[in-house]
């Protein structure tokens, strides 16, 4: 009899943590679940489950099929892919100790070691350029180097993760940084310079895309963005690491080359405790490891959670396993695939083009450009510009699954935009007052040949081109204001892109894309990138050149009010939503609501409709345009309605 007992609150104990199960993968609210399941919310739910027996996941599907054990099934992979994903259902909370803590260190020290070799080049030619006698094409060939080399691992980078899986991948690349960095230590030549240049730019690239990639794969929806935002925020940390290091290092530039490879070490320290991605599992076929995997992450959650998140995996992957990577840009047939590699593009293009790669390239030159003329001071300056990136990634951590991405773009590229416009202004009134004063035009040189007392931490800088009749940026600097107030604006325009663009545009880039071709689409965006940076930082001095101060930081400004309006009309609002349910958002957008009735609206329509709404606002006070309301469909489309 006691046996028996036990049996039936097994039994019913099963069928309330079913239907609590069911009502939370439709988002009903606490009160529904109340109601069909009386005295069994989400929270007792829990507390019981964690006072009772643990029931696996493999007796709960075994147990939805047997009607003499309940006259409840549980949804079924199509029943769970078709329905809303609530916060519950995709939970992937991670632990606060463990393998969590183990995720947002793996990232920070990966975006640790991109910073730093992304600055470190600036500081350490001051002093390769006296030992090795290089002349200009040579130094510029040092520096491009490092983004020709992560072109060349982007390319790579994405196949070898679909085909080894994130984790052994981000393994291996530690090695290959650790080589890197021990050929730039020891090199005799400008060619194995290069070479260990070109090399760390292979890992840079593997950072850069990996990290992300496998961040947003075992990260919860509620903590996907801070995990995946933490990669931004160790390549800022590593690029104030990289200044510092030049002002107590130099001119052992040596010790410069050797610090990527400790960097390297404590990474893949990191890296060894931690699972292999759930979902590369079960686009692998080995879903018992998947469910495995699952279960360590989601410490605390019931049973039913795990496997309706398993499930709708599962079908996701199941569905997009035939799909290519021409699908991305041959049709929109299988869920708005070329819409989204479309975004992603645009995003990439955008946050290369506002000029933010030159200043990272040029930072001595821009540096002195404002007033800056030893190199204690320059890199003393350089200092203050990478804490301010530090601080305002912070903010851009804290925030970025509280506002949203779209509204974090939106906002940052307006303040981007006006810094610019403020420099640009700047630059001009100090062009047209050199030339009232001294009645000659202005040059700017572009390839800067400099001799450097690295004792002395002075410098003198004097260029190939002719510049006797001075600079727009020598008056510049004589103006104290003026350069104090150029000083500002680009410490503003560095704080809004690390708080936006740089962090955001990679964390929608990671979770926009299906799950089988997460890895190839972000890393072809991430060739592009490359490629962009590269172009952008190329042509900077060349533009300086030809179209003056004023008109290149007036493009750039230019780009950046492109990017508020592309923000606002076409890019979706992923936080706080698993990536199943992103994909079937960006379906129900391609189909334009013919099956469900409610009208998906594209980016563009949505902008032309809150475009018209803006304009019979301020003529009749009425803030609709159409005089319809819309039903409640259109709250869950892409692209949320943009509210005053």
């Amino acid at each position: 009899m006691a046996a028996k007992q036990r049996l039936i609150k097994g039994r019913q104990l099963v069928r309330t943590e079913k239907m609590a199960a069911i009502g939370r993968l439709l988002e009903f609210p606490d009160s529904v679940i109340d109601a069909i399941s009386p005295g069994h919310s989400a929270r007792k739910a829990v507390q019981r489950q964690r006072a009772s027996a643990s029931i696996s996941p493999s007796r709960l599907l075994s147990t939805s099929t047997s009607a003499s054990t309940s006259n409840i099934r549980l949804p079924t992979a199509e029943s769970v892919v078709g329905a809303a994903d609530g916060p519950a259902a995709v939970s992937l909370q991670l632990s606060t100790s463990g393998a969590g803590s183990y995720h947002a260190d793996s990232s920070g020290f990966g975006g640790l070691t991109f910073g730093y070799d992304l600055g470190v080049i600036g500081d350490a030619l001051l002093a390769l350029r006296p030992q090795f006698r290089l002349t200009c094409p040579e130094q510029e060939l040092i520096v491009s180097a490092l983004p020709l080399g992560a072109f060349a691992g982007s390319l790579l980078v994405s196949p070898l993760m679909d085909r080894y899986g994130r984790r052994r991948i981000l393994r291996a690349n530690c090695a290959l940084l650790i080589g890197a960095s021990a050929a730039l230590t020891a090199a005799p030549s400008l060619w194995l310079l290069l070479a260990g240049r070109l090399l760390l730019g292979v890992g840079v690239a593997v950072c850069a895309t990996g990290e992300c990639l496998y961040a947003s794969e075992v990260a919860a929806p509620k903590r996907r963005g801070a995990l995946v935002s933490a990669n931004e925020l160790g390549i800022t940390l590593g690029l104030l690491l990289a200044y510092a290091s030049g002002y107590l290092l130099l001119p052992n530039w040596r010790l410069l080359f050797a610090l990527p490879g400790l960097l390297a070490l404590l990474q893949l320290a990191c890296l060894q405790p931690l699972p292999p991605s759930p979902r590369y599992l079960l686009a692998m076929g080995r879903r018992p490891q998947a469910e495995a995997v699952l279960k360590r992450l989601r410490r605390g959650q019931i049973d039913a959670d795990i496997v309706g998140e398993l499930l709708g995996i599962e079908r996701a992957v199941r569905l997009e396993s035939g799909r290519r990577v021409a699908d991305l840009i041959r049709s929109d047939a299988y869920g708005g695939y070329r819409r989204r590699f479309l975004i992603g593009c645009c995003l990439v293009l955008l946050q290369q083009l506002s000029g933010q790669s030159c200043l990272l390239y040029y930072a001595p030159t821009v540096l002195m450009s404002v007033g800056f003329r030893t190199s204690k001071e320059q890199t003393l300056a350089a200092i203050g510009v990478g804490a301010v990136k530090v601080l305002s990634c912070i903010v851009s951590l804290a925030l970025v699954d509280r506002v949203g991405r779209r509204r974090i773009l939106i906002a940052g590229s307006a303040v981007m935009a006006a810094a610019l416009a403020v420099f640009s202004i700047i630059t001009a009134v100090a062009e047209q007052s050199f030339k009232r004063s001294s009645g000659s035009n202005y040059t700017i040189g572009i390839c800067l040949e400099s001799t450097i007392d690295l004792n002395s931490n002075s410098s003198s800088a004097h260029s190939n081109d002719t510049l006797s009749s001075g600079s727009v940026f020598d008056n510049l600097s004589d103006t104290t204001p003026g350069g104090f107030v150029a000083l500002a604006t680009l410490l503003v325009f560095v704080a809004a892109y690390s708080a936006s663009f740089g962090p955001v545009v990679w964390l929608v880039l990671s979770e926009i894309f299906p799950a089988s071709l997460r890895a190839r689409a972000v890393g072809a965006c991430s060739s592009l990138n490359w490629l962009a940076g590269l172009a952008t930082s190329v042509s900077f001095l060349s533009l300086l050149q030809g179209i003056g101060a004023p008109g290149t930081f007036g493009l750039y400004c230019g780009v950046c009010c492109l990017a508020v309006a592309f923000s606002a009309a076409l890019v979706p609002e992923t936080s706080g939503k698993s990536l199943e349910r992103i994909g079937r958002e960006f379906e129900r957008s391609r189909s334009g609501g013919r099956s469900g009735g409610g009208g998906g609206i594209s980016g563009i329509a949505r902008l032309r409709r809150w475009l018209s709404a803006t304009a019979a606002a301020g003529g009749s006070g009425d803030g609709t345009a159409d005089g319809r309301a819309g039903d409640g469909r259109q709250q869950l489309l892409l692209v949320p309605v943009v509210e005053d």
